[in-house]
């Protein structure tokens, strides 16, 4: 960052990532088997860095704002790694999920096979999307955690002496959560280009809730050697 002030110097984009995994693998008997995977991943990013590109004169609550003409100039003259910007950023987020999918042997030729899923997702930024060191319009601390669900069962199998290949199955996927996204957005300017009052203030907020479904089937027939048809479908 190289706007003068507090933030002058401080670096944008670095990433730090945790990640955790543990499998469990269970032989419950000679033809079940049992895998649960447990993991974990974070990341933090310390901002990010956005440059100026254009500036619109005929919006009034941009006209007013003093040196911004001068910022423009300063970021079409330096390094694109070399940004002005009034917000310390940060870019986050966490996951945790936990599948199991469980594998039975039904005969020789039938395998059924069900999987479980949980994932809850926890994300949140401040970000300056000005790209100056102006108070026009920022993000800060927007966030959105979610929380994922899904089943899905496949029966596989074998036909024609095993030249026929097929699966057929079924989905469910859920979603559910909250985004939020405050911040400010182009505060009114008086004539010398300060902000009269608050700043625009702007509270996005949405409650997320997705479901879907799905049935499929596919088949693969060996017509001959290295000569494979296969054909399939689905419907959600």
């Amino acid at each position: 960052n190289v706007a003068p002030g507090p933030l002058f110097g401080r670096k944008m984009g670095d990433e730090k990532k945790r990640s955790v995994r543990v499998t469990s693998v269970g032989e419950l008997s000679e033809s079940i088997e049992n895998v649960t995977i447990f993991a974990y991943d974070e990341k933090k990013t310390n901002g990010r860095g956005t440059v100026l590109q254009a500036v619109n004169l005929n919006n009034p609550r941009i006209s007013k704002v003093p040196g911004i003409l001068d910022a423009l100039e300063r970021a079409k003259g330096r390094s694109v790694y070399d940004v002005e910007s009034d917000v310390r950023g940060h870019d986050n987020v966490s996951t945790v999920s936990i599948t199991n999918t469980t594998t039975a042997d039904l005969n020789d030729a039938l395998t059924l096979k069900g999987i479980l899923s949980y994932r809850d997702v926890n994300y949140s930024m401040t970000g300056d999307l000005d790209a100056t060191a102006f108070d026009i319009t920022n993000l800060y601390n927007q966030k959105a955690e979610l929380e994922h669900y899904s089943a899905g069962l496949q029966l596989q199998g074998e036909s024609f002496g095993g030249n026929l290949k097929w699966v057929v199955g079924g989905y469910y996927y859920h979603e559910e959560g909250l985004e939020r996204g405050p911040g400010t957005f182009f505060g009114e300017r008086n004539a010398a280009g300060s902000i009269i009052g608050f700043p625009g203030l702007i509270d996005q907020a949405a409650t997320i809730k997705n479901d879907s479904y799905s049935l499929f089937a596919q088949g693969s027939y060996e017509l001959a050697d290295g000569l494979t048809f296969t054909a399939g479908g689905r419907m959600n």
